[in-house]
């Protein structure tokens, strides 16, 4: 098993109802490659914690930064799973975070098992 966490900033132009669009494409296919996870979103940014078979995250991974509604892809930790699943019955979770937190942004300057336990 492996994890993999990600931050990306929200697409300009792109609407709003695309974040939905994401969790709910996402929740189906995750569901079909065992992937489970965590997506945050504060309203400019995401970050994403991913956690099932190495070659369904590889995948998911590889596709990630083509995708549309976010830009600004930076993977902060990838690699085999210490322990077992920290979500292992969200096919995707969600939360909205209050934009001035500024968390997500904090995150970009991590990196492997620091940015994780951030």
């Amino acid at each position: 098993m492996f994890t993999a966490l990600y931050v990306s900033s929200f697409a300009d132009g792109a609407p709003l109802s695309a974040v939905s669009d994401i969790a709910k494409m996402s929740r189906k296919r995750n569901l079909a490659a065992d992937i489970t996870g965590l997506l945050v979103f504060d309203g400019s940014a995401f970050v994403q914690l991913l956690e099932g078979p190495a070659d369904a995250v590889a995948s998911l991974i590889a596709r990630l930064p083509s995708e549309s509604r976010h830009d600004g892809f930076q993977l902060l930790s990838v690699g085999p799973m210490r322990g077992e699943r920290r979500f292992p019955t969200w096919q995707l979770g969600y939360l909205l975070l209050d934009s001035d937190d500024h968390g997500i942004e904090r995150l970009r300057h991590l990196k492997g098992d620091e940015a994780l336990a951030a």
